[in-house]
């Protein structure tokens, strides 16, 4: 590789001011918890987490109907 250029690369992990704080075995559990999990609001009025769980179910409540009208097997 004779005509590529070094590129340096800066890393801010350093301190622990401002607000990415850098993530002790102290603030650990603080560090991953969101916004509404560290107001105590409950975490299934997400809208995401509504839609990750309906997209886990629906399939399977699509093979229960469908085996249940006899559509699946016979």
């Amino acid at each position: 590789m004779e005509g590529a250029s070094r590129i340096a690369v800066v890393t801010r992990a350093g301190g622990n001011d401002g607000p990415n704080k850098k993530i002790l075995r102290e603030n650990e559990k603080e560090a991953w918890l969101s916004e509404m999990e560290r107001d105590g609001s409950n975490p299934l009025k997400d809208p995401m987490a509504l839609i990750g769980i309906g997209g886990i179910a629906v399939p399977f409540i699509i093979l229960a109907v469908a085996s249940a009208a006899g559509f699946i097997g016979q």
